[in-house]
């Protein structure tokens, strides 16, 4: 919120280099999710990756952007949608294992 960088400064440039890199970032794990759902079993511990990074980088960066002051409203959005990645995850993950 509120953000003060100048357009083509570093702060704003920095910006653009991190999201660029975790839209690079997010792309192979999807891709990777989408081979190994071709054999979920023998990649499981992958899905238990995406739940780990679901919970850290997705809830708990959410609350602490909220302890920062952006939007609670914004941010709780986005934590429902990190619950919608990691409920049916678990569900099928633990699914998975008892077969």
């Amino acid at each position: 919120p509120n953000f003060d960088a100048p357009m083509g400064g570093v702060a704003y440039r920095a910006v653009l280099d991190y999201s660029f890199m975790f839209g690079l970032d997010l792309l192979v794990i999807g891709g990777f999710l989408l081979y190994a759902s071709r054999r979920p079993q023998k990649h499981l511990s992958l899905v238990w990756l995406v739940i780990a990074l679901e919970i850290v980088r997705g809830i708990l960066d959410d609350l602490y952007m909220i302890s920062q002051g952006y939007n609670a409203a914004f941010m709780l959005g986005f934590i429902v949608l990190h619950l919608i990645v990691i409920i049916p995850g678990a569900a099928f993950a633990r699914r998975v294992k008892d077969t």
